[in-house]
């Protein structure tokens, strides 16, 4: 932060100072460049008791946080200053969409246990916004009932990390910023986003014209550690082998992806382009697939959702997508050697075909099963199966990474 920011800062922590809201939010400030008002200011819509009775229960889980919720809600608006304050970060969160940190805004000591409430405030005021975005686009209003329920999805995963305690993960708001925005939509049980072909971390993916074989070639230029994982396109340590694409007028030469299990063959494969067809490229659209929290991920529930998705997409948004892609923790392969084949997560990435994500992080998804961003495996006690996994893997010395999967539009059909 340079010297004019963190004096602004202080400037902000110190008229902050016995307000309901702390220095962290001073922080946001700063980064909004939020000018201290004068007089009154209208509470925001979200404060009020009217917004919280008929918005909580698209949470699902919350119904019996009402009280909690307006009790703290009150005090804040009862605050001309504090007002102002969430205003601000509401504007800048839904409004102007600014590239602030959120995780930031951390829990507010001044309401105990009730700490993490106004930050549950803060993503709850999104959901008129995503009910008038979905609306915009003449999508039923059941689907943007469906978006919001990520929100008490979310929440869970707060508390779970917290105590029991209820509260809101600022960070998360970043979704509920791009639901607001038409960035990304729900449908059944996933959310998608409309998304341009990316040669970055999408495969070159041929269908043969006869058999409707798959085959995905690393791109040139892709790295590889001794195990096999992906490494980041800028890495210069641990490579020991780097990929190569050639295309000529006939063919196509490259390193192929095992769908099953996403291991990246050593042997050069060579296809005729006569017989296979490429099935998507810079400047087709995709639908990136994000799976939201809080409900499990049923495996027929998924599967039905893929075509419902594709078919949404080119009646509402008028997209015909040609894949369907995804990277997330959830789709690391080691889960297909840990988990049950019975598993709804061993289904679902069986029923599509995976491939390698670039190794950015040794513990993706760390957050979203422990509500922690970082964990002590040697220390860290395990609530679940799941969690125990994660720690076993750590204590192993194994990463805990990221994978990748794709859809073409006949496999789903």
């Amino acid at each position: 932060m340079d010297p004019a920011q963190e004096a602004r800062k202080q400037e902000l922590v110190d008229f902050l100072k016995g307000r309901k809201l702390d220095e962290s939010f001073a922080e946001v400030l700063t980064m909004l460049d939020w000018v201290i008002p004068e007089g009154p200011i209208d509470c925001p819509a979200f404060l009020t008791p009217a917004f919280i009775e008929k918005y909580l229960p698209e949470l699902v889980w919350f119904d019996d946080l009402k009280d909690r919720l307006i009790a703290v809600a009150n005090v804040l608006a009862s605050d001309p200053v504090c007002c102002s304050m969430m205003t601000a970060v509401y504007v800048g969160l839904y409004i102007d969409r600014k590239s602030v940190p959120w995780n930031l805004i951390q829990p507010q000591k001044f309401f105990g246990d009730d700490a993490g409430l106004p930050v549950l405030l803060l993503a709850m005021a999104s959901i008129p916004l995503i009910h008038q975005r979905y609306a915009s686009f003449g999508i039923p209003e059941e689907y943007a009932i469906r978006h919001s329920e990520w929100i008490g999805g979310a929440a869970k995963i707060y508390q779970a990390a917290h105590e029991g305690k209820p509260g809101f993960t600022s960070s998360q708001i970043f979704w509920l910023a791009l639901g607001a925005a038409g960035k990304i939509t729900r449908v059944g049980r996933f959310e998608f986003a409309i998304d341009d072909f990316s040669d970055w971390w999408i495969p070159a993916i041929y269908v043969n014209n006869a058999t409707g074989e798959k085959v995905a070639f690393a791109r040139d230029g892709w790295k590889f550690n001794a195990v096999g994982d992906r490494l980041p396109n800028e890495a210069t340590d641990g490579i020991e082998f780097t990929t190569t694409l050639v295309e000529t007028e006939t063919t196509v030469t490259g390193f192929a992806f095992n769908p099953i299990d996403s291991s990246i063959s050593r042997e050069l494969m060579t296809i005729n382009k006569a017989d296979w067809t490429l099935v998507a490229k810079t400047g087709d659209k995709v639908l990136g697939l994000h799976i939201p929290g809080g409900r499990p991920m049923d495996f027929e529930e998924a599967k039905r959702t893929l075509p419902l998705a594709l078919d949404f997409f080119k009646k509402y948004r008028g997209v015909d997508a040609k894949l369907i892609t995804c990277e997330s923790w959830i789709l690391n392969e080691q889960w297909l050697d840990r988990l049950s084949p019975e598993s709804n997560l061993v289904k679902f990435m069986k029923y599509g075909h995976l491939f390698k994500f670039p190794l950015f992080n040794p513990q993706e998804g760390i957050f979203f099963v422990f509500g922690h961003d970082k964990i002590d495996p040697a220390t860290h006690k395990a609530d679940n199966k799941l969690q125990q996994m994660m720690i076993d893997m750590l204590n192993e010395g194994v990463p805990v990474k990221a994978g990748g999967i794709y859809f073409t539009v006949d496999m789903v059909r």
